[in-house]
């Protein structure tokens, strides 16, 4: 019986299927339904396959479920089920897919889980409230290919024997309490560079701290995602994380790292996303980075990071998001904000650096010297623009207010002089301008963002005036 992906069936699931002993496939997923899981659904000797999936249920699952000893596949994922998870399902030797996440169970793994369910391919119970620790026995689950027990409350450490889980591909840990203090309880990452089919792995959100590994580096070259945001991890990233040349996501968010960005980063060629900011990461922006023509989002933001920016940031054609706000960065010879040069190579004023891709340019709190180039102009899918807190000088180009997709604007504490361009108030997408604390003079327009007092901000410039009647300046 397959009624899935029905979309706005309604009603409880009947009792009466469980009066369907032959019955051997059951999918009612992607409906409205509502109710309880009928109890006896454990009446069904021959059921192979059960989805109920992204349902509207309610209750606990029905122990008498562990009765069918031919079922293979369980989906009851998204269903706002709860209670205890029936130990039951446990012994369905005959499990190769075991989906239960986004709901509200509970409950521990059992220990003697990887001999249970020996031929278990898919197993994921992220987002429930399960507690209690990885099961050591999980490393004899030889066909396993995606471990997924994120968003839960799993505790202690992560066993080192996974090396032999030779068919893994995505092992998903984000979200518990998970700890590593030392060496030893890092193991698993050693352990797992035998895995060479994994292509995930995400710790992030957890209480793993120390240093890194060295042999992180030489984890699978099929690697695609490697998630660590969010812990106490600290000391230098591995030297030749450059080895990992399969990577299209790498965030490292929010930890102690410190040290410099390795050069061997620019190696990573298939690179999509690098966040690694709120760190300690020092030091210079290596030139490599500009290797990663393929990356749309580059978050940096605070660190200590030093020196100008590489003219290789021009090959990075694709960005969408560049943060480099909250470091100590210049702009050096030959690039600095008053060599158009560079705004040509970071906004696309040449045939390779496509203007319309930038989306989100943060450069705010640093030490950036200079004026705006009138190029910003060609950043044309420019929404969010913030260089707040440097020491930049000059005019406001009046031609921000030409960016049609501009909707925040900030330049705060800098030095910029001159009057405010009619031409920002003649934008009709701009929600938020902050012109504060700079030496700003003479008359506010007084259309578009200039109306909107909960949007603006020009406190600060002393020399300014006129305006409408509730910005209470003085008349020109």
């Amino acid at each position: 019986m397959d009624i899935g992906s029905n979309i706005g069936l309604q009603g409880t699931i009947p009792a009466e299927i469980g009066n369907m002993p032959s019955l051997a496939i059951l999918q009612l997923y992607n409906n409205n339904i509502t109710g309880t899981i009928p109890s006896s659904f454990g009446n069904l000797s021959q059921l192979n396959v059960l989805s109920l999936a992204n349902n509207y249920l309610e209750g606990s699952i029905p122990a008498g479920l562990g009765n069918n000893p031919y079922l293979w596949f369980i989906q009851l994922s998204t269903t706002n089920l709860s209670g205890l998870l029936p130990p039951s399902l446990y012994n369905l030797s005959s499990l190769y897919e075991f989906l239960m996440a986004k709901n509200k169970l509970h409950g521990h793994l059992p220990s003697d889980l990887g001999k249970t369910l020996p031929r278990i391919q898919y197993f994921g119970i992220g987002t429930n409230l399960f507690t209690g620790g990885i099961p050591l026995s999980l490393s004899n689950l030889s066909g396993l290919l995606i471990f997924d027990i994120s968003g839960n409350n799993f505790t202690g450490v992560v066993p080192s024997e996974l090396g032999r889980l030779q068919s893994l591909e995505e092992f998903m840990l984000d979200g518990n309490t998970l700890h590593a203090n030392n060496e030893q309880e890092w193991g698993f990452i050693t352990s797992l560079t035998n895995c060479s089919r994994l292509q995930k792995l995400t710790i992030g959100l957890n209480r793993f701290a120390g240093n890194l590994p060295s042999s992180l580096a030489n984890l699978s070259t099929s690697l695609q995602w490697l998630r660590m945001p969010n812990n106490r991890i600290y000391g230098p990233t591995p030297l030749d994380i450059g080895n990992l040349v399969g990577l299209v996501m790498l965030d490292l968010t929010d930890n102690l790292l410190n040290g410099v960005i390795p050069e061997s980063i620019g190696k990573l060629t298939q690179l999509k996303e690098l966040y690694i900011y709120l760190n300690n990461f020092s030091g210079a922006i290596p030139s490599s980075i500009g290797n990663l023509t393929g990356l749309t989002v580059l978050n940096a933001f605070g660190n200590s990071l030093e020196g100008s920016i590489p003219p290789s940031i021009a090959n990075l054609s694709k960005l969408s998001t560049f943060s480099l706000s909250n470091n100590n960065l210049t702009y050096g010879s030959p690039i600095n904000l008053n060599n158009s040069r560079f705004v040509l190579q970071l906004a696309g004023g040449s045939t390779s650096f496509t203007s319309r891709v930038m989306k989100i340019l943060l450069m705010d709190d640093n030490s950036f010297q200079g004026s705006i180039p009138a190029t910003f102009k060609n950043m044309a899918g420019l929404t969010l623009l913030n260089l707040t807190n440097n020491k930049l000088n000059g005019s406001i180009p009046g031609n921000l207010g030409s960016l049609t997709n501009l909707q925040e604007l900030y330049l705060a504490h800098n030095n910029f002089s001159g009057s405010i361009p009619e031409l920002l108030g003649n934008s009709t997408s701009l929600l938020r301008l902050d012109l504060s604390f700079n030496n700003l003079q003479g008359d506010v327009p007084e259309a578009g963002i200039f109306r909107n007092l909960s949007g603006l901000s020009i406190v600060g410039n002393n020399a300014l005036c006129g305006g409408i009647p509730q910005l209470h300046l003085p008349r020109c």
